[in-house]
């Protein structure tokens, strides 16, 4: 029976059909306990949201490419949310018992907002891992950590010479670079200002942790500042959208009077008229890399992965245009 079940070519179709057929009507299951011990494997990976809201899109978009490349194998993937505080010690964080017992899964992947004593706390029970890398906050000890990325810098900066392209020369950069995902962008997008020799002026700090309420406040900051700016860059979709409501509030078009691009590529982009122009992340490519490099590490244990990054593709929409010729002969 058990070379039915494997497809061990050795069986003949005859065989294999009175063998499945007296499966079919004993309504046999296969041992999972049995299959663990024949193979030492569980064919189970876990993925791990920590920190994160599963109903946003983003995050789901990653899951939904690990499951993609996880059909294609034997595997089976689980779902586990979990919380915890960044300052407490590895020891102290109450860990999914799923992946503390031991032999019930075969590893994890590790996506949401991570912090160092999270992984600490992995390593301690040695399961192997790979981590969703942009939203990891602080510095792990010795890089030690295998990860897939997208490139945040890249993105930014092609966002930027987008505006460039189209003739513009005051933009800024609106985010708040207190979280390391929209300083990455600011520093792509202060390359893209050197390199092409434009007046950076920007916006990094808020009161609010509201990215929506941020844009919003943000351009009307901006325009008071700087009455001659053509475009934005800024930090993601959230603060564009804002963005965009600002712009309406104070009677400024976009593009006409100025140009806007977002980061992320989300559903959000469809909610501003004019859509919104945004960096794609291809986050179901993330989701795929992620799931692949743990079955890696599953195929070759101890080896080290270096950390994948994978590239951004910028998505032209109607919130950019070409400066406006008033506007840019002002800023002038």
């Amino acid at each position: 029976m058990s070379r039915v079940l494997n497809n061990h070519p050795s069986v003949s179709e005859e065989t294999r059909q009175r063998v499945q057929e007296a499966i079919r009507l004993l309504h046999y299951r296969p041992s999972a306990q049995a299959r663990r011990l024949v193979k030492g494997s569980t064919d189970t990976i876990c993925f791990i949201l920590s920190n994160r809201e599963f109903l946003k899109t983003f995050h789901a978009r990653i899951l939904q490419g690990v499951q993609s490349f996880i059909s294609t194998t034997d595997y089976q993937i689980i779902y586990i949310p979990i919380s915890y505080q960044p300052q407490i010690p590895p020891s102290a964080i109450t860990l999914p018992r799923i992946i503390t017992y031991r032999d019930a899964v075969d590893g994890v992947i590790v996506a949401g907002t991570n912090y160092p004593n999270f992984l600490a706390a992995l390593e301690e029970i040695r399961v192997p891992y790979v981590v969703f890398g942009n939203n990891m906050i602080g510095d792990v000890p010795d890089r030690r950590v295998d990860a897939v990325s997208f490139d945040e810098e890249g993105g930014a900066y092609e966002a930027t010479k987008h505006l460039v392209d189209l003739g513009h020369r005051d933009i800024w950069f609106l985010g708040n670079t207190a979280l390391p995902w929209f300083r990455d962008r600011f520093n792509g997008y202060l390359r893209a200002v050197s390199d092409h020799d434009l007046r950076g002026r920007w916006i990094t700090e808020s009161d609010t942790k509201d990215n929506v309420q941020f844009g919003s406040l943000a351009i009307s900051q901006a325009i008071e500042r700087d009455p001659e700016v053509t475009a934005v860059v800024t930090g993601n979709d959230h603060v564009a959208y804002g963005v965009w409501k600002g712009l309406r509030e104070l009677g400024v078009a976009m593009p006409d009077d100025i140009s806007v691009v977002g980061f992320d590529d989300t559903e959000l982009c469809y909610l501003t008229d004019p859509p919104l122009t945004s960096v794609s992340v291809h986050n179901e490519e993330v989701g795929a890399e992620c799931a692949r490099m743990l079955l890696d590490k599953l195929h070759d244990p101890g080896k080290r992965f270096r950390e994948r990054v994978l590239s951004t593709e910028l998505i032209p929409r109607g919130s950019t245009g070409p400066v406006c010729t008033a506007r840019a002969a002002a800023g002038a």
